[in-house]
């Protein structure tokens, strides 16, 4: 029994041979869509609409033009996603004004929907043409510790993964539950 509470906790996944991020990033837009189309209003069409505008366009333009994995990090590629999506939807939204559609939430969903599958494509044709090594890859390791951890440091990690948890909760709510006014 001790020997099992001594061992490291350990978490390694690996995505490189097919772009399922792509996938997910399609599917993620044609679900909204569908939602919007079904539902008025709800708290996953509200998550998804944020995700949708704020990373959703980014990411694919930026899997489109980065498609090497040694290109730019992580970290990288997560703050230009959210950057070239706050820069991207304006423009689309720009460019429907002047259509004779104009600035609603329908040619809105359709045109950054079409813009997300059309950057997505581009950028799963890319990344396959890659060999495998050196397509990029999405690696999710997590290695924990406590061993020779003292007891203050390992209180306040636990306390820092229940204060995320609680964040994520509260943001649901609070985009959940608008207040009126």
């Amino acid at each position: 029994m001790a020997e099992a509470e001594t061992r490291p906790w350990r978490f390694h996944v690996e995505i490189r041979e097919r772009p399922y991020d792509l996938l997910v990033c399609i599917l993620l837009a044609l679900v909204l869509v569908l939602l919007v189309l079904i539902t008025p209003g709800n708290l996953l069409r509200q998550i998804l609409g944020l995700v949708f505008v704020l990373f959703l366009p980014g990411y694919a333009a930026t899997a489109a033009l980065f498609p090497e994995n040694e290109q730019i990090d992580g970290i990288e590629r997560v703050a230009l996603s959210f950057g070239l999506s706050i820069a991207i939807v304006p423009l689309i939204g720009l460019a429907l004004n002047f259509t004779p559609w104009g600035i609603r939430l329908d040619p809105i969903l359709a045109s950054v929907s079409a813009f997300i599958v059309a950057s997505s494509l581009v950028a799963w044709y890319r990344r396959m043409r890659l060999p495998a090594d050196e397509r990029f890859a999405i690696v999710v390791d997590v290695k924990v510790d406590f061993r020779g951890m003292p007891l203050v440091d390992k209180l306040l990690t636990i306390g820092i993964v229940i204060m995320l948890v609680a964040s994520v909760i509260v943001l649901a709510w609070a985009v959940a539950t608008p207040r009126v006014g």
